[in-house]
């Protein structure tokens, strides 16, 4: 299908399905849009352009979002395979001489990819000691295993509600001291540092030219918004809950407050705590995993960035930094969040210990991209969580 029925086809859609004012003009504005950018460039360029010619209001973001999603790359419908042959029967394997060659072929690890070998990030969780290397060590079979990143058997967390009153407090101490500055641009104030002559005088017109109602312009108050990214995997899993209490709190306070949680996936959990929600939904592959914290960072770049980070936005993570992903990956998410962002706050639990030194290679690729490291797991320690700190 040729790329302006596409589009209008998918403005269709936006204007029946959704309730969207979309008209000719705006057809003709989105075609005119995407003359000037170079749709090879990416999925994020094309929507970032037709979101600010059809979204009028702030709550038409989220369901254009999704609205693009299905239109533009729908999942795949599979269809039955009633003639694959069965799979194979397991007792027919162990039935397999022991000499004989197996039909499976053997993959082998890529040097290029270090995900390929069978222990990055882990073997399989169920392995016995006598699996896989047989000539590691039984705890070492067994680190494995639990360190996996396809293990990912914990319950869904929960807010413990027995000491939020102090958080709250703390949350609203960390909103009113987040001071990021006045905005760059110049806006109509009930006073400012400049007269603006030409919306006096157009307001003018209504009193027979009498400047009765002077206007004046001025650099207004930054509106901060905060974004916490926490690690849930296992490695952090004992400290996750003052993280999950001040993020709960923070939500409370503001609604300018936005939560992920990551553990081999990402998953937003904002909706939750705004309602109020003190058990959370079963968070899968985002909770009580392995940690791939590098690969979540770049979902959340291309999923949540365009809507969530502005220069007004500080970003604060909660992790221990244990990534075992590709390092140049975390670097790279890092570099772009600290670029389109105010700035970045990494709370690791370990730091805590007068002796921690940031040795973890997914430390050690963070801090030439963060403001602050430190720790925190009282209210206090989340109340002078930006002592020290300028945006």
């Amino acid at each position: 299908m040729p790329l302006l029925e596409k589009i209008t086809a998918f403005t269709q859609i936006l204007r029946l399905e959704h309730q969207f004012k979309i008209g000719v003009g705006e057809v003709t504005d989105a075609m005119r849009s995407l003359e000037h950018l170079n749709i090879m460039q990416g999925r994020n360029m094309v929507q970032s352009a037709l979101r600010i010619v059809t979204c009028a209001k702030l709550e038409d973001i989220e369901v254009f979002d999704t609205a693009f999603q299905r239109f533009f790359f729908p999942e795949r419908q599979g269809q039955a395979q009633p003639l694959l042959p069965p799979e194979a029967n397991p007792k027919s394997q162990t039935d397999q001489p022991a000499n004989s060659p197996s039909l499976e072929p053997q993959a082998q690890p890529s040097a290029e990819n270090p995900e390929d070998d069978p222990d990055f990030a882990g073997a399989n969780p169920k392995l016995s000691p006598d699996d896989d290397d047989p000539n590691a060590t039984p705890a070492e079979q067994w680190m494995r295993g639990l360190f996996s990143a396809a293990n990912s058997t914990s319950e869904a967390p929960k807010i413990n509600a027995a000491s939020l009153e102090p958080m709250l407090l703390a949350a609203a101490q960390v909103i009113r001291s987040l001071r990021l500055g006045r905005s760059r641009k110049w806006r109509t104030l009930t006073s400012g540092s400049r007269f603006d002559f030409r919306k006096t005088l157009r307001k003018s017109l209504s009193t027979g030219g009498e400047p009765l109602h002077p206007f004046w312009l001025g650099h207004p108050k930054r509106n901060p918004r905060i974004v916490l990214l926490l690690d849930g995997s296992r490695s952090m899993l004992e400290h996750t809950q003052p993280m999950l209490q001040f993020a709960y709190a923070l939500a409370q306070r503001s609604r300018r407050v936005d939560v992920f949680t990551f553990s081999t996936e990402l998953t937003d959990i904002s909706a939750y705590l705004y309602q109020r929600q003190l058990e959370l939904p079963n968070l899968k592959a985002a909770w009580g995993g392995g940690t791939r914290i590098g690969e979540n960072l770049r979902s959340f770049l291309r999923e949540h960035a365009p809507r969530v980070l502005t220069p007004d936005t500080l970003v604060i993570v909660s992790s221990d930094g244990l990534d075992v992903g590709e390092t140049q990956i975390l670097e790279n998410s890092l570099r772009e969040i600290k670029r389109r962002s105010a700035g970045i706050v990494w709370l690791n639990p370990l730091a805590s210990h007068k002796d921690f030194k940031p040795v973890a290679r997914g430390m050690k690729a963070a801090l030439p991209f963060i403001a602050k490291l430190s720790h925190a797991r009282y209210p206090e320690d989340f109340s002078s969580l930006l002592d020290g700190v300028s945006f």
